[in-house]
Order: C-alpha cells, then sequence, then structure tokens
C-alpha cells in the first residue's frame, strides 16, 4: 500500500538546484553508455521535474515510451507532469491510458481525481478517488482529496440553487 508513494513527483524542489544539475550532467552521458535503456530516460524526466522543467520531462517520458511502450511508469509520469503544468485535459487523457493498462493503480486513479477536481468535474474526481481507496484502503491522500472534493462539490451546489425569499 505504501508502494503508491514511491510513483509520485514531488513539488519543484528548487533547493537541490546543484545536486538536480549534477544528476541531469550524469543521466546525459548515460545514454551513451545505454542507448536502449528506456529508464534513463524516465529518470531524466523525474530530475527535471523536480526541478519544476515540466515541459523537458514530459520529452524524457515520451522518448522513454518511444524506446519502451510498456513501460507504464514512464506514462504515469508524463501524466502527472502535465497535471503540475494545469494541463488536465492532457492529464486525464494519458492517466485514462495508463489505467487502461494498469487497472489496479490507486495512485492512477488519484492523479485522475486530482485532474478531474481542478476541472471541477467533482462527480468523476469523486469516482476516481473511491475507485483508489477501494483499491488502497489506507491511501490517507486520496481520503483527503475526496473529503475535499465532496466540500467542494457541496459549495458548487450551493451557488447554483436558486435562494428561497421569505413569504
Amino acid at each position: 500500500p505504501k508502494l503508491e508513494r514511491a510513483y509520485f513527483i514531488p513539488r519543484p524542489d528548487h533547493s537541490n538546484a546543484a545536486q538536480h544539475e549534477l544528476a541531469l550532467a550524469h543521466l546525459d552521458t548515460a545514454p551513451d553508455l545505454d542507448p536502449g535503456n528506456a529508464m534513463i530516460l524516465n529518470e531524466r524526466g523525474l530530475v527535471h521535474a523536480r526541478m519544476g522543467n515540466f515541459q523537458p520531462a514530459i520529452m524524457n517520458y515520451g522518448n522513454a515510451l518511444r524506446l519502451a511502450p510498456g513501460l507504464h511508469i514512464a506514462r504515469f509520469n508524463r501524466a502527472v507532469a502535465h497535471r503540475l503544468r494545469d494541463d488536465h485535459d492532457q492529464a486525464i487523457a494519458e492517466l485514462t491510458e495508463f489505467l487502461r493498462r494498469q487497472p489496479r493503480s490507486a495512485a492512477g486513479f488519484y492523479q485522475r481525481g486530482l485532474s478531474h477536481r481542478s476541472r471541477k468535474d467533482f462527480d468523476a474526481a469523486l469516482a476516481d478517488f473511491n475507485a483508489a481507496l477501494d483499491l488502497n484502503p489506507d491511501f490517507d491522500d486520496a481520503a483527503k482529496a475526496k473529503l475535499e472534493a465532496e466540500q467542494a462539490s457541496r459549495r458548487a451546489a450551493d451557488r447554483t440553487e436558486p435562494r428561497r425569499q421569505p413569504a
């Protein structure tokens, strides 16, 4: 169950910029040593994402998928990078494809739920958060996101209901 956390790209962390630059320098030489290794490209994407450079991250994940179409973690990571760029339509499309291939991924449902919630599609968000919790009942982030989506959905409904005037 705690494995789900391994799939999350942390928020950009600029405090380790020197370490990230060093990691990129090493990863830039790795393809010369092992040109068919898609995981190297995935790792480069992760470093770019940690630096907040989502476009190069997305490009690296895409290159990894071209080398290894079955490298599902690269598709997942690319989807998360799209979500972190606020490109929720693309994130949802990527995560839907990821979930088609990995239907038991609580992390996939959670991430897609976050994008649905950002688009204010609360019914779809709640369905995804519920699916994540069905797969992993101890998934605290999904439980919290579900509660937040329920509250946001109620607030949105309150704003759209006509106010009754006292008689």
